[in-house]
């Protein structure tokens, strides 16, 4: 037996050197580099399987371990493909040297989501939090970079897809008659709950009225009235409000565009008062709000967010922590009946509509990662904001107004919400800052700004 074995060991060492050297030309080759197969077309159609299973896909639990199908397999495969691409093809790599500031705070956000890791009380929920939001950021910024001039197809492809689920949705609310106390269940399996649900809906909705995605008319005003009924069916009101306060001032600005006598101190006239109103009406709003259940619970995450910042300033509790570690910050007086003593081990009837984050993406980045993460955050969004401000008045295209608009109903959203871990809402937020992120690269002048998109 030891001839034999010693053979076929032989064998295989001389089999497995084979395959190294050819594993070794074939990478050095440059008909390899220049093949189709790796080219931006094909990270274009590996995107658009993606985008289009996006909104059906559902939670499968396996052990210990959930997993969201098809989506995240397929966010394997289309990372495999990016890392190829950039690793066989230099010339794409080259384009990442004309990004501009707001590339690399997005990218340290994500480092500084890595060091907060390190000082995680959850270190192994930490990581694999952190890591599912890597794989969302190298996906959605550098690879939305270099195909953006796709984005309007990735997106009909995802409406379409999401124009269905909404169908389904409808379908299985009526069957409840429409109930209020049914819309948190009316999206699942797809969606774990309506906030989600409608914050996806909220998000799409610019691109959809702003004429941008290449559509037949009826099949976009069609999807149009279906978001529409469904974002109210939702029963969300913060999504139905960020909604019209994005709407109401983007309509606003189109009046001062397209009319001469409305000039830009009467915008800002306008949107003074508007907010004079809001102010002056707030103490009803208020009354109203402690008369909600849900209000009042968000308001107790939001002490409990302080209380974790006040413990732990500079590196948080750790990335995807909160929902574990803020039982302790609780106080009896600002709890509810649906305030919780410990984790949720599993969903069910009882647990639908409980649990969960900080319930406002802010404080959720303040609690675990402290006040560096929300400066990182903060700051790329100021960053993308002065960019803008100066394009808004010159009549800007379409899609940069759409990613405009989006990104505005995002930051709305994210006062009462908290949505960026969904791989849904990351595609859509990460994506429309990728767009922005190319529009402002290095050596671009205004009119060129706009052209981009």
């Amino acid at each position: 037996m030891g001839p034999v074995w010693g053979t076929h060991l032989l064998s295989n060492l001389t089999l497995i050197k084979h395959i190294g050297i050819a594993v070794c030309c074939v990478s050095q080759s440059n008909a390899f580099m220049r093949s189709p197969v790796f080219s931006s077309t094909g990270l274009f159609r590996c995107y658009l399987c993606l985008f289009a299973v996006l909104p059906w896909s559902g939670e499968l639990a396996f052990a210990h371990w959930t997993i969201q199908f098809p989506s995240e397999p397929w966010m394997g495969i289309c990372a495999s493909y990016l890392c190829a691409l950039l690793l066989f093809c230099p010339k794409e790599r080259q384009v990442f040297s004309t990004v501009s500031a707001s590339y690399w705070l997005s990218l340290s956000f994500i480092l500084w989501l890595w060091i907060a890791t390190c000082f995680s009380t959850m270190p192994y929920v930490s990581i694999k939090y952190v890591l599912v939001e890597t794989v969302h950021w190298c996906l959605f910024v550098p690879g939305i970079f270099l195909i953006r001039s796709w984005w309007p197809q990735l997106l009909r492809a995802f409406t379409l897809s999401m124009a269905l689920v909404a169908l389904y949705t409808l379908l299985h609310h009526a069957f409840f008659h429409f109930r209020a106390d049914q819309a948190l269940l009316a999206p699942m399996p797809f969606f774990p709950e309506n906030t989600l649900y409608a914050a996806v809906l909220a998000l799409t909705l610019p691109w959809l009225t702003g004429g941008v995605l290449p559509m037949y008319p009826w099949l976009r005003w069609s999807c149009v009235a279906l978001f529409g009924v469904a974002l109210v069916m939702a029963g969300s009101l913060g999504a139905v409000l960020s909604v019209l306060a994005i709407g109401a001032l983007f309509g606003l600005m189109y009046l001062h565009t397209s009319l001469p006598w409305f000039s830009k101190k009467a915008l800002f006239l306008l949107i003074f008062l508007v907010f004079a109103s809001i102010l002056a009406g707030l103490p009803s709003i208020l009354q109203q709000m402690r008369k909600d259940v849900s209000t009042m619970e968000r308001i107790n995450r939001y002490h409990c967010a302080a209380r974790m910042l006040n413990a732990r300033p500079w590196t948080g509790f750790g990335p995807g922590t909160f929902a574990d570690q803020y039982f302790p910050f609780q106080h009896p007086a600002e709890m509810t009946r649906i305030s919780l003593k410990a984790p949720i081990s599993s969903r069910n009837p009882d647990t639908f509509g409980r649990g969960g984050g900080a319930h406002a993406e802010f404080w959720q980045v303040l609690a675990e990662t402290g006040w560096p993460g929300l400066l990182i955050l903060c700051t790329l969004m100021l960053l993308l904001g002065r960019y803008s401000w100066p394009l808004l008045f010159m009549q800007p295209a379409r899609p940069f107004l759409c990613c405009l608009a989006g990104l505005g109903i995002f930051t709305l959203l994210g006062l009462t919400n908290n949505f960026m871990h969904d791989g849904r809402v990351a595609a859509l937020v990460w994506g429309q800052i990728a767009l922005l992120i190319g529009c402002f690269s290095k050596k671009e002048t205004s009119t060129r700004c706009l052209e981009r998109l």
